[in-house]
């Protein structure tokens, strides 16, 4: 059931908050104009993949999870 009450953008974002796990996720680097991909042996949260990332290369930019049903964009098909 949908609440009564007015709620404000934050209240709406924060009520719909979900944790994603994803075995491959795509960063950018500051400054870098095209995404690089990154993959795990288990699905992990953006806060695990973000963490990986930093270790390894530096602090992301950007990330986003990658669904196996959405095909790679063709920049990152034929590298």
């Amino acid at each position: 059931m949908l609440p009564t009450q007015p709620h404000n953008a934050s209240t709406i974002r924060n009520e719909l908050q979900m944790i994603v796990k994803r075995r491959t996720w795509l960063y950018r680097l500051p400054g870098q104009t095209y995404a690089q991909l990154i993959s795990f042996d288990q699905p992990v949260t953006a806060s695990k993949a973000r963490e990986e990332i930093r270790r390894t290369v530096g602090e992301p930019s950007d990330l986003w999870g990658r669904d196996k049903s959405v095909p790679l964009p063709e920049s990152l098909r034929y590298r």
